[in-house]
């Protein structure tokens, strides 16, 4: 009888270390890039087993999706123009960016066809609820999208 619960705790534990991320405009990680276009892959890695926050993530106040533990986005950007990255947390989409203290910003120049690799790390400073942006290489980048689910899609595209 102590296997079986046993067995049910450890299913249940692995389950829940799943990633989830929801994106709210197209997803383009799995696409080849565009002329006059860059890509941004935004990762969040939170090996803790606590309670992780779900991160909502902003491109020039626009909101991109939402992050929780081992979840990406990846989206396209015109070349040749620069973008300001934000992410806050929240628990409900919808949930807009506003500058609170612990709260990170990343700028990028974007360049035609460049991939940017960033990964946010929750509680580096020292604070509870602060976090931050990490530029990371392309091998680092592409292995932790390989171990981390697809997001889930909050949009719909229709051919005309």
């Amino acid at each position: 009888m102590k296997k079986v619960f046993l067995y049910v705790f450890l299913a249940i534990s692995l389950v829940s270390c799943g990633g989830l991320a929801k994106q709210f405009v197209t997803f383009t990680g799995d696409q080849p890039l565009q002329e006059g276009k860059s890509r941004i892959y935004v990762m969040f890695c939170n090996y803790s087993m606590s309670s992780t926050p779900i991160i909502s993530l902003f491109c020039n106040e626009n909101l991109i999706g939402t992050i929780d533990r081992d979840g990406y986005l990846a989206f396209d950007v015109p070349s040749g123009e620069k973008y300001s990255l934000e992410a806050t947390t929240g628990r409900r989409e919808g949930y807009t960016w506003n500058g609170n203290a612990g709260e990170d910003h990343f700028t990028i120049n974007a360049k035609d066809g460049k991939s940017y690799y960033l990964k946010l790390s929750f509680g580096k400073r020292g604070k509870i609820g602060a976090y931050t942006f990490d530029y990371i290489s392309k091998e680092e980048g592409e292995r932790l999208i390989k171990r981390s689910p697809k997001p889930k899609f909050n949009y719909i595209e229709e051919d005309e």
